[in-house]
């Protein structure tokens, strides 16, 4: 059968259209985010970067104050490069080489996620200090807040704490659970979220975090989906910051 002019010009037309889609792609694979983590000592830093499969320490971009990381999250957008930079709880004594490299990766950063432990009172009032700090150095960086061992049968931290702390007035604020993965892939869809401006992204099931290490009661996951419903009410008839 002869190929009209017609159906060249139609062939031509997708094999643009692919090689465009494929450029796209490759895009969105090669984009990168410089992500600062901060919390109070037993916050679970350290345990929340771990968790993404694959993660790379970068040993030679140690500080030997700082922990540098890398890692990659895979979603139905491509697969995006984080270099995460853990920062040490503000109880840390800097001397002026230190102090510099510190200041100097504040303003490298993109975007922050401040861990406080359910567990500790103090994790709490620390993790507001810190948010308090962050915002007078960089007060347009975007910052996620996140309470961690959410699943802990330990848990110290009431809902009256939080208020006090104004926690209830953060728009981007998550319970979690590092060794359980609970709310991880929420936490993380809303980073990306904020880093691209895209509502559209998200995680591919399954393919970022290890295995969870916690079987944890399910009573007491559905008890979080019910205060955290109550608390996205809150928010909606009030509004919030950052």
């Amino acid at each position: 059968m002869a190929t009209s002019l017609s159906d060249i010009n139609n062939k031509n037309l997708q094999s643009f259209s692919s090689f465009q889609e494929n450029k796209s792609s490759q895009e969105l694979i090669k984009q990168s985010f410089t992500l600062g983590v901060f919390g109070f000592e037993q916050s679970g830093k350290s345990t929340l970067i771990n968790r993404f499969k694959g993660y790379k320490l970068l040993i030679e971009e140690d500080s030997g104050v700082l922990t540098f990381k890398r890692f990659q999250i895979q979603t139905n957008y491509g697969n995006f490069d984080i270099k995460s930079i853990e920062f040490p709880d503000k109880q840390y004594v800097f001397d002026e080489k230190n102090l510099n490299t510190y200041k100097q990766q504040m303003m490298n950063i993109q975007i922050a996620i401040i861990l406080f432990d359910h567990t500790s009172i103090k994790s709490l009032h620390e993790s507001m200090k810190i948010l308090d700090e962050i915002k007078q150095q960089r007060e347009e960086l975007p910052i996620i807040v996140a309470g961690n061992k959410i699943d802990s049968f330990q848990r110290t931290i009431s809902k009256q704490h939080l208020k006090e702390q104004k926690i209830d007035e953060l728009k981007n604020y998550f319970d979690i659970s590092a060794i359980s993965n609970y709310n991880l892939e929420k936490m993380f869809t809303k980073l990306l979220r904020i880093l691209t401006q895209n509502e559209e992204i998200v995680l591919v099931s399954g393919a970022n975090f290890k295995q969870h290490e916690l079987n944890v009661d399910p009573k007491i996951y559905q008890q979080m989906e019910l205060e955290e419903k109550f608390k996205k009410q809150l928010l909606e008839a009030g509004g919030g910051v950052i």
